[in-house]
């Protein structure tokens, strides 16, 4: 279920936020699966005498029911409805009769779990449950789904989520294994074949089934535009990029927080957190490092800097901490800094 800034009308090409819910009924393994496409309007109607919160109500604007259960739904450019049905990717749009249209399809072959957009960009991620991520555009006029690169390992994906920084696009999926990878879009690098290939980066295991990624923005600017002094610094005028996060649930309940640093701060962090990991005590004796081990696939992958290991750093003794800090080639203003931002500080208006 997804809240949608769908185009109501395609007279006056009016748009409305309306809410659309996928279904599926499974009646066992000789029967096919049915799935339906129900899109709802919340409309004011008279509320109750003692009950004055009764006073909206959802109308069904628009019911489909397609062939195959409908996994995963989407918004997509112009105020369409995106949705994975059965081994396909639909694209739909509202009509005044209250029918949903399809206007572009891709035979996705295995079945689709998840389905995101990246803003007004039209791109589009899928992944299934055997060959792993698509990537592609959507494009109107004519309306057409095009795939612009897979993944190169098979793997059962649980979840994706597009995270752009520093002018890249780095995609970020979960799978069965409970790993995190991260891939790059990157059309440029000849081992991508003109971006056919997404190339992996790096893999974190998380230890947790996931159940949603989400894109979120913060507030804080990225971290080559921190202050690097106790916050007094001078104005330079330029406008600070945008910082994203990408915000992870899992089925135990708990919620991580995935954010892209550059080559500087990693760097940085990574030295802070060997000395860490080498001089404070483990639960059990375990090895956080052995635990978090990276898959590399050849592409020259790197690892993932575990924050919870750096945000301990406050049970070393002062003198103890400015030694780590010194060798890590840090201060604790600039640690601080760092940490105002992998522990989610500009996320205040969630």
């Amino acid at each position: 279920m997804k809240v949608m800034d769908l185009e109501a009308s395609e007279l006056s090409h009016e748009h409305k936020a309306m809410v659309v819910v996928g279904s599926a009924q499974l009646r066992g393994e000789d029967m096919p699966a049915k799935g339906a496409l129900t899109v709802f309007e919340l409309r004011d109607v008279v509320p109750e005498p003692d009950d004055p919160e009764s006073g909206v109500q959802l109308h069904v604007v628009s019911r489909e029911e397609p062939r195959g259960a409908v996994t995963a739904v989407e918004s997509y450019l112009g105020g369409l409805i995106g949705s994975a049905q059965g081994q396909k990717l639909m694209v739909r749009g509202l009509k005044e009769d209250g029918s949903c249209l399809p206007v572009a399809f891709l035979d996705a072959q295995c079945q689709m779990v998840t389905l995101k957009t990246l803003a007004h960009s039209g791109m589009w991620l899928a992944g299934d449950v055997w060959k792993g991520l698509w990537f592609g555009a959507f494009t109107e006029e004519p309306y057409k789904l095009t795939v612009l690169g897979k993944s190169r390992t098979q793997m059962e994906i649980l979840a994706a989520e597009f995270l752009p920084a520093e002018g890249q696009l780095f995609i970020l999926i979960l799978d069965a294994d409970m790993d995190l990878h991260v891939l790059q879009y990157d059309p440029e690098n000849p081992k991508s074949l003109s971006g056919t290939r997404l190339l992996h980066r790096s893999t974190f295991h998380l230890g947790h089934f996931p159940t949603s990624m989400t894109l979120v923005p913060s507030t804080l600017a990225p971290f080559a535009g921190q202050t690097l002094s106790n916050g007094h610094s001078e104005e330079d005028g330029a406008e600070p990029a945008q910082l994203f996060h990408i915000l992870v649930t899992t089925q135990t309940g708990s919620i991580g927080l995935v954010t892209p640093v550059d080559e500087t701060t990693y760097r940085r962090l990574g030295a802070v957190e060997a000395h860490l990991t080498s001089i404070l005590e483990h639960a059990a004796g375990l090895n956080p490092k052995q635990y978090r081990a990276i898959e590399s696939e050849g592409f020259g992958a790197r690892g993932v800097v575990d924050g919870s290991i750096i945000q301990r750093i406050g049970e070393l003794g002062s003198a103890r901490r400015a030694e780590v800090l010194s060798r890590a080639g840090s201060d604790a203003w600039l640690l601080r800094s760092d940490l105002e931002i992998i522990a989610g500080g500009g996320l205040g208006w969630l």
